[in-house]
């Protein structure tokens, strides 16, 4: 039932009798039949919802059987309405991603003691992905985007924009303890990841990105980038992305920044309509080469091209012939074996290297649950698993669920 949620997931089992004489590419599949414990009821278009109903006659329900009999996915509301409706009772999860910022959290918390919170670190550093080959030419080297990397200054936008406050990341997938051992500290500390415009400059003008007043021109032509973003202005990886673009413009950049929700962001990322974003990086799970993969030229499609292999790696039109072989060797190793270590460590080094995405810092979510209809929500002493409504994995999390009144 773990691959059957209610939301995102990443494989959907699906009914032999119901799909094998139809056409999948015209078939509605509507109301849709899986495995999980939960049946979709009804949904609205234009109120932006899914409500789903426990299934009675679930067939694992000796392993799981949820308390709750409704479950609601909802489009989020403003902020404000969003507060009001915590206190009244009518919403049990709110969180960062929703627009239910952590300010706004807290002053909950201050009025309500049926509260309980996860600071949750996620899997997903914020990061930058560049499209290796924007017609600007300036992400074609490796210098070209370490130029940017030196341009972040990780520790202030962790400190000052992230809320709760968070950290710089110079690995790209989370520091959680297991994962700690993959970011070999041998290969790290051959990589300056410094908040320096003077390094910048340096490696800007070393591959003739050179500046006449203000601004820079590569090749012949003025330099300008555009900067993509799949969030509203409000929320904070936007908040990030320009204070980057601010200092790109500093060495003499001029940046386009574009907030584009929705499919739009899909759209310009895919077809390679950008030259840089700043997002999330995603990927690893269980071990480095989940990320890397992604990375491989075997996903390339010329710009203008819809990619659709690899996942936001893919987008990047990253290629390189060295780490193809690493990674092509990394598909059959097994993470366990010591002897595969070495490949792995070849691995974090060509990536640190080429750096076709970066990390910006560590994400860490405001998670707050209300206890006043249900109680066994994850929390930091009981992790019982990924507290974020938003990974498929929260499933587990409703099927945990006690009433609160017992």
């Amino acid at each position: 039932w773990g691959l059957a949620p209610l939301w995102g997931a990443a494989a959907r089992i699906v009914p032999k009798h119901v799909w094998e004489n139809e056409d999948p590419s015209v078939f509605a599949f509507n109301p849709p039949i899986y495995t999980g414990p939960y049946t979709l009821k009804e949904s609205s278009s234009s109120k932006l919802y899914y409500l789903w109903e426990r299934n009675p006659d679930y067939w694992n329900s000796a392993t799981m059987n949820p308390k709750p009999t409704y479950v609601m996915y909802r489009q989020a509301s403003a902020v404000d309405a969003a507060v009001q409706e915590f206190l009244a009772g009518n919403l049990d999860v709110a969180h960062q991603g929703a627009g239910f910022d952590y300010l706004n959290q807290q002053v909950v918390e201050s009025q309500v003691e049926t509260t309980t919170r996860f600071n949750f670190p996620d899997p997903c550093p914020r990061g930058v992905y560049f499209n290796c080959e924007s017609p600007t030419g300036l992400f074609a080297s490796a210098d070209g985007r370490w130029a940017m990397s030196h341009l972040l200054d990780r520790d202030a936008i962790g400190k000052t924009i992230w809320l709760p406050e968070s950290y710089a990341a110079t690995f790209p997938w989370a520091d959680y303890e297991s994962w700690k051992a993959w970011a070999t500290p041998a290969v790290m500390d051959k990589y300056d990841v410094s908040y320096d415009t003077g390094k910048a400059e340096t490696l800007l003008d070393g591959i003739g990105a050179t500046k006449e007043g203000d601004t820079r021109s590569l090749n012949g032509k003025p330099l300008s980038l555009r900067m993509i973003t799949p969030v509203a202005t409000n929320l904070l990886e936007y908040q990030i992305a320009d204070t980057f673009a601010r200092a790109i413009e500093s060495v003499g950049i001029p940046v386009d920044l574009r907030s584009l929700p929705g499919s739009a962001f899909g759209d310009a990322f895919t077809t390679g309509d950008y030259d840089l974003t700043c997002h999330w990086l995603c990927g690893m799970q269980f071990d480095p080469n989940q990320l890397y993969a992604g990375f491989h030229s075997r996903n390339y499609v010329p710009v203008g091209e819809r990619a659709n292999r690899g996942g936001d790696p893919g987008n990047t039109r990253f290629r390189n012939a060295d780490f193809d072989a690493v990674v092509d060797k990394l598909d059959a190793a097994d993470p366990n074996d010591a002897a595969a270590r070495p490949t792995f460590d070849e691995g974090l080094d060509l990536f640190m290297q080429q750096l076709p995405a970066m990390p910006i810092i560590q994400t860490i979510y405001p998670m707050m649950y209300s206890t006043a209809t249900w109680r066994g929500w994850p929390t930091p002493e009981n992790p019982y698993t990924i507290p974020a409504s938003w990974w498929q994995h929260f499933l587990f999390a409703i099927g945990s669920l006690e009433p609160a009144n017992g």
